[in-house]
């Protein structure tokens, strides 16, 4: 899932128009930001959450796109 966050990531910052650094202000730093959209680094969660809150992206809804597009429209209970 490294690369389906950094992609999704990488999605939402350029919807809002947004450089790297704009995204990660104060959270990480822009060459880590990078290699996270870029699949080669993973991200924390507490960063991941930070980011997408100063960014005022719901964390609800980043997660549950990435669910769908991970697992399809099937339902899963657990």
């Amino acid at each position: 899932m490294i690369m389906k966050i950094g992609e999704k990531l990488h999605r939402v910052r350029k919807l809002q128009g947004l450089t790297q650094e704009q995204m990660a202000s104060g959270i990480i730093s822009k060459s880590q930001y990078c290699r996270i959209e870029k699949g080669s680094n993973a991200v924390r969660a507490s960063s991941l959450i930070k980011i997408l809150n100063q960014n005022k992206i719901s964390v609800l809804n980043f997660l549950k796109i990435l669910m769908i597009q991970e697992w399809g429209k099937k339902s899963y209970r657990i």
